[in-house]
């Protein structure tokens, strides 16, 4: 990410930079698997935010974190939802309880108002798709959370738009 107007460097949550952010939390040889819990909106298609949610749920379960997802709106007999199954991640339509989980990837408008009160004790990470749908990036202020930006387009709204805790 490149630094906002003020030269601020960004915050990493795991390193020092994006690259051993990433490699702390995704690396295969983490001497501790993380217990994950993704979350969505729903699963009923196989485009953007879909395919999006379940890349990184397959990829974190192939590096060694055990990853359950939540889809606030659970389809089973949807394509994504069969393809996570075959997977071996476990879906459900409940959040888990919070003492089983070490930290909450999740995305879309719908989640937001459930996670402004739940899991405020582990490291949370909302997912900016990018400006092009602001009403689907997480609020500035929802407690305790570090937005992802996945292009340099959304990381420049997210810090324009006075995003504390971005990356």
């Amino acid at each position: 990410p490149e630094p906002n107007a003020s030269n601020e460097r960004p915050r990493f949550p795991f390193g020092e930079n994006i690259h051993s952010s990433a490699h702390a939390l995704a690396s295969p040889n983490r001497q501790s698997p993380m217990r994950l819990l993704l979350g969505t909106t729903f699963l009923h298609s196989l485009t953007g935010s879909e395919l999006l949610f379940h890349d990184l749920a397959a990829g974190l379960q192939d590096r060694g974190h055990e990853v359950s997802c939540w889809v606030k709106d659970l389809d089973g007999d949807a394509p994504l939802p069969r393809l996570l199954q075959a997977c071996d991640i476990p879906l459900s339509a409940d959040l888990p309880d919070e003492s089983q989980i070490d930290a909450v990837i999740f995305e879309l408008k719908e989640t937001f108002p459930v996670l402004r009160q739940r899991f405020l004790d582990i490291p949370r990470f909302a997912i900016c798709h990018g400006p092009r749908l602001p009403a689907e990036i997480a609020p500035p202020d929802l407690p305790d959370t570090t937005h992802l930006a996945l292009t340099r387009e959304g990381f420049g709204y997210l810090r324009g738009h006075g995003y504390p805790d971005v990356v």
